[in-house]
């Protein structure tokens, strides 16, 4: 019988201890550290083989470096080793390596490998980081264990004893470098388990500070020489556990190294883990779960970074007494602490005190002080004495309510480590500096120490959710908090989209602790996307009233969560330029002070929801709104024209005086189209027209305010004109992001925002459309307004492309959902349309209208990430459609329109 080769032995061998590795159900680091140690005794035989066969001179050894080396062996990661040798240069290191490589190559395992002369190595890790790291974890497996031995404390006493303040600012360095590279935030919607903020890498940076700082190879060590509280190791090492199985069964799953969390990956790794669909989707629990993890990480990493700073003499430490129980510790820098932890019991004020201060002097924390505060906020005892507290409970109002943003201060100066880093890191100009703070608002530290959990309790239900939707990008509580520092900053930035006004009504809000309150609190019972307002209400009111606000302060407040979701969408799927409707919201605001708070509590949230969410033209709908109920408050609403007009003649004074026809579109626009837009798009909508001089006309320029471009469409008005629009955007593949459609009398105008194709047709730099690409647009649209080519016709080029193999990848379920609204308008049926995004979702709507005999008068297109929510204002032989069955007849018209879109993909 034939024996079997070495490689094929290796093969065999590997693979059983893999596949072993890779049936676990649940599997930990112990048995990441099991695989390794099943991994070393195939590479020990190998290396003896080799190294009898070559007889190499002086000492030798194998070791085992990276996560090989820290028994952390993921299950599809290469084996990273080094040879170590004290005479590199002899050519039996060459023959023992060919003896050791070749039947793993054969056997194709993943193995990467390098050589390495000790006081080669040595001199390298003086200057190299990723050196450095690995004299850290290298890990003997073969050899001359002397060798290593002694490598190691030299490695101590050269590398790592006399530069160990050079060699944390390095580390310090390499996270900064690392974040930005992998998306710098750790509530990213894909994150990556490995490299990402919050990640397994971070672990790596714990332990590697904690072995050069304090010689602490373990979390038992850790705990002996006090480096980190022993609660505080628990939690660590339960959530590097979790990111370990995570990353497991990415690996199990993809069948190679994976690290990136996609969507898909996240549905098929909640169902590996256990989670089941309860009140919240299984796949947002382990999400939440996630970040939470991450987030353990993330905070560890940075206070271990602190706390490793060295002092720089010991003669240079001073503590000086500033009153209240809060000292300044100088050394290297000023920091503020205690006086005595201790008082902290008897006085839970004094923890708001110290954030007071740090905030008054732009000083930081020392970080013992903030690890004695985090021991303290573990104890309940201690968050009950805090919201007991009349003291604390001031102290709290005052810093929520600070305007702006903490200090900016890196407490481990990452510059000029002296340490080389890989050019793949980025340059030093690209990056900010860390701190405690990093110019953050004091309610995001208040956070991370516990302290804004332990005053609301009801925030802590909100740290880690996720909505799985992909238009919120961040979870519950940093949305919230991200929500807050955008109305915080508004003094100081006025750069976005609907700030200017928001600036305005800020200033002239005396008091603003309700709309804080409103903003952190505002997603209390968002579990999904149906109308969560009034239960968030009912489960903040009694966190309110323990923090002693007035009862109208509680009322006004639940008001403000109930009310700031429905304001968005007065503003973005219904006319307010509808007297019966404006009544309507007046009459539920009832006060110029209310709407004003609203209009800022709602547009926060909304800004903060995803860097692209408070788009201008949705900015411009939510303050003509504020725009239109002030005035009704305020008795002006009757002359409700007077703003149009005001509109009207500054669209007018920047057309040229021979712009008749432009002149006359501007006179006859209907209030609607004059208050959902500023003049300076009015009056380019009025050349458009008088360039048209009566004819059909389509121009695609870039938008006024935004990096979209926008499609403009003047035609004689006809039935199933929009569904030919939307067909010949469907054939090209266009995403429309917003739109506005408007029909005057015998004409429409059609405003289209589109944006960069879902195939990525020629783009050029900074979003801009090719030449080429934009004349396909306008003469494919021209060509469908004209009537020269059907839609069915172009519809077809929209299934064949998808039943090409091109799909997008998998995002978030998208429920459909159709309401249709006959009491809002008494103009107007209003149909409300919710449906996952894709290419043709617009114009099997137009189409499914125009098959029931309904016109469109106004419709508002609406994109939240992956979902449309478009809205339709129409009407049948002029009327309302009052007959249940006709309306029943269009909703199912509709569905079955948008689920055919959908069996075709």
């Amino acid at each position: 019988m034939e024996q079997p080769s070495l490689s094929q032995t290796c093969a065999e061998y590997f693979q059983r201890h893999q596949n072993n590795y890779a049936s676990l159900a649940t599997p930990t680091l112990a048995d990441a550290e099991t695989f390794a140690f099943g991994v070393d005794g195939m590479l020990n035989a190998l290396f003896c083989a080799g190294r009898a066969k070559a007889q190499p001179k002086g000492a030798i050894a194998l070791v085992a470096v990276g996560g090989y080396g820290r028994k952390t062996l993921a299950l599809r990661a290469d084996l990273d080793i080094a040879i170590l040798t004290d005479a590199p240069d002899d050519p039996a290191v060459r023959e023992l390596l060919d003896v050791l490589l070749y039947p793993l190559w054969d056997a194709k395992i993943p193995v990467s490998h390098s050589v390495h002369g000790v006081e080669e190595m040595l001199a390298l890790a003086h200057e190299d980081l990723r050196v450095a790291t690995t004299l850290m974890d290298l890990r003997f497996v073969a050899g001359d264990r002397e060798l290593v031995t002694a490598l190691q404390k030299k490695a101590r006493r050269a590398v790592l004893g006399g530069q160990l303040p050079r060699f944390i600012r390095a580390l310090s360095k390499e996270c900064e470098a690392r974040h930005r590279r992998y998306g710098s935030s750790l509530f990213l919607l894909e994150p990556e388990v490995k490299n990402g903020k919050g990640g397994l890498r971070d672990a790596d940076v714990i332990q590697w500070v904690s072995q050069a700082r304090w010689n602490a190879r373990s979390e038992k060590e850790m705990i002996r020489v006090s480096v980190i509280p022993p609660a505080e190791v628990s939690e660590l090492r339960e959530a590097k556990d979790f990111l370990w199985r995570v990353r497991f069964h990415l690996h199990r799953r993809a069948k190679r190294q994976q690290d990136r969390l996609t969507f898909s990956d996240q549905e098929d790794v909640a169902e590996d883990l256990g989670f089941e669909d309860r009140e919240m989707l299984a796949v947002e629990q382990f999400m939440g779960e996630y970040y939470r993890a991450a987030r353990t990480i993330a905070q560890a990493c940075s206070r271990m970074l602190d706390r490793a700073t060295p002092p720089k003499r010991r003669g240079d430490k001073t503590l000086r007494a500033l009153g209240n129980g809060i000292s300044v510790f100088s050394n290297p820098k000023p920091q503020l602490t205690f006086t005595k932890s201790a008082a902290l019991r008897g006085d839970p004020a004094l923890a708001f005190r110290l954030y007071a201060e740090s905030a008054a002097r732009m000083l930081p924390l020392y970080p013992f002080a903030r690890d004695t505060l985090l021991q303290r906020l573990d104890e309940r005892p201690f968050r009950e004495s805090l919201r007991d507290s009349p003291a604390a409970l001031d102290i709290f109002r005052q810093l929520l309510t600070r305007r702006g943003t903490l200090l900016r201060q890196s407490s481990s100066d990452a510059r000029n480590s002296g340490f080389a880093l890989p050019p793949d890191f980025g340059g030093e100009a690209e990056l900010a500096p860390t701190s405690i703070y990093g110019g953050r608002t004091l309610a995001e530290e208040l956070h991370d120490v516990g302290l804004l959990g332990a005053m609301l309790p009801p925030f802590d239900s909100l740290t880690g959710r996720v909505y799985h939707d992909v238009f919120h990008f961040y979870t519950a509580d940093i949305h919230a908090l991200f929500a807050l520092r955008w109305l915080l900053m508004l003094p100081e930035d006025r750069s976005g989209p609907g700030t200017a006004l928001a600036a305005h009504l800020y200033a002239s809000t005396a008091h603003r602790y309700p709309m804080v309150l409103a903003v952190l609190l505002h997603a209390l019972a968002k579990y999904d996307d149906s109308e969560h307002g009034a239960e968030s209400a009912a489960l903040a009111k009694p966190a309110l009233e323990e923090l002693g606000l007035s009862k109208a302060d509680v009322a006004h407040t639940c008001w403000l969560i109930e009310k700031q979701g429905h304001y968005y969408h007065w503003a973005t799927r219904r006319d307010h330029t509808d007297p019966a409707v404006v009544q309507e919201l007046a009459g539920d605001v009832r006060s110029t002070d209310r709407l004003r708070e609203l209009h800022l509590v709602s547009s926060a949230i909304l800004a903060a929801t995803n860097p692209g969410a408070l788009t201008p033209w949705k900015a411009r709908l939510m303050e003509s709104l504020y725009a239109t109920l002030s005035a009704e408050l305020e008795g002006r609403y009757e002359d409700r024209t007077g703003r149009a007009s005001d509109i009207r003649g500054l669209a007018l004074a920047l057309l040229p005086p021979d712009a008749k026809r432009g002149a006359a579109f501007v006179h006859n626009a209907p209030e609607r189209l004059l208050l959902s837009n500023p003049p300076e798009a009015i009056a380019r909508f009025a050349r458009f027209v008088e360039e048209a001089n009566g004819e059909t006309n389509v121009d695609l320029k870039e938008a006024l305010d935004t990096e979209l471009y926008e499609l403009r469409i003047f035609a004689a008005d006809r039935p199933g004109l929009l569904a030919d629009i939307t067909a010949a955007l469907a054939a090209l593949h266009v995403e429309v992001a917003d739109a506005q459609i408007y029909t005057l009398d015998n004409f429409a105008i059609d405003v289209f925002l589109i944006q960069k194709t879902a195939t990525g047709h020629s783009i050029h730099p900074r979003g801009t459309l090719s030449p080429a690409r934009r004349e396909a647009i306008t003469n494919s649209v021209l060509a469908a307004v004209n009537g020269e080519v059907s839609r069915e016709a172009l519809m077809r080029k929209v299934h064949h492309h998808s039943s090409s193999g091109w799909a997008r990848r998998k995002r978030p379920h998208v429920e459909t959902e159709i309401r249709i609204d006959n009491r809002s308008s008494m103009r107007f049926t209003i149909i409300d349309v919710f449906n996952r995004d894709a290419t043709g979702v617009l114009h099997c709507i137009a189409e499914a209208i125009r098959e029931c005999g309904a016109s469109i008068a106004l419709a508002k297109v609406n994109t939240e990430g992956e979902r449309v929510a478009d809205i339709f204002y129409v009407t049948r032989d002029g009327k309302k459609i009052e007959n249940p069955a006709l309306l029943e007849h269009l909703r199912e018209t509709i569905a079955n329109s948008l689920a055919s879109l959908s069996s075709d993909r």
